[in-house]
């Protein structure tokens, strides 16, 4: 398939007719190969410098990625619930951990009963076998919402969080557990606080 007139044109004119279509068919079919080929050539330049942008893109991204991961991983807080037995007492006790600033604080809340007595008013369908994921979805917002205050390591270290604040309502929408308080809800707290 070099050429496009396999038989040349003056020679073609002496064959039969059903001679001569093959070969206009050959022409044709001749110019939609070479039609096709450069399309698949301009593609594979294309697909090329897609790839390029799509590396670059992912390697920018992965930059950002780092960032907003040591953000978070120090200017969010994160609870978590300890639940222990002291000795040989049936009774369970409770504390949340609060890692801020990379910097943890332990806050004991109280008796896991009593807890669960004093917010059933506020959790929906608290009990003791979903004690530990319900309460730290009504502590997240309202942690999240108490460290706004905080401006640096040191002023969270120095700071005295007990129960009764942990416990308070600062805003009933806040403390809702069917509420999410995601990342971007903290961040735009933050600069609504400057």
């Amino acid at each position: 398939m070099n050429k496009k007139y396999y038989i040349e044109k003056k020679d073609l004119d002496l064959l039969p007719e059903s001679y001569k279509s093959l070969a206009v068919i050959y022409a044709s079919n001749y110019d939609l190969i070479q039609s096709k080929q450069k399309l698949v050539i301009d593609l594979n330049d294309r697909i090329t410098q897609e790839n390029i942008e799509l590396s670059n893109l992912n390697n920018a991204n992965n930059i950002l990625y780092n960032q907003l991961k040591f953000i978070k991983k120090s200017y969010v807080p994160k609870v978590y619930l300890k639940v222990y037995k002291k000795k040989n007492n049936s009774q369970l006790y409770v504390h949340v951990i609060i890692k801020y600033f990379n910097v943890s604080k332990t806050v004991y809340l109280g008796k896991r009963d009593v807890i669960i007595t004093k917010l059933s008013d506020k959790i929906k369908s608290f009990k003791i076998n979903n004690f530990s994921k319900k309460l730290k979805s009504y502590l997240q917002p309202i942690v999240r919402l108490y460290c706004t205050r905080f401006t640096s390591q040191s002023s969270f270290i120095n700071s005295k969080i007990n129960s009764t604040i942990l416990f308070t309502d600062f805003d009933s929408s806040v403390t809702n557990v069917d509420d999410k308080f995601s990342f971007s809800d903290y961040l735009r707290s933050l600069s609504a606080s400057d």
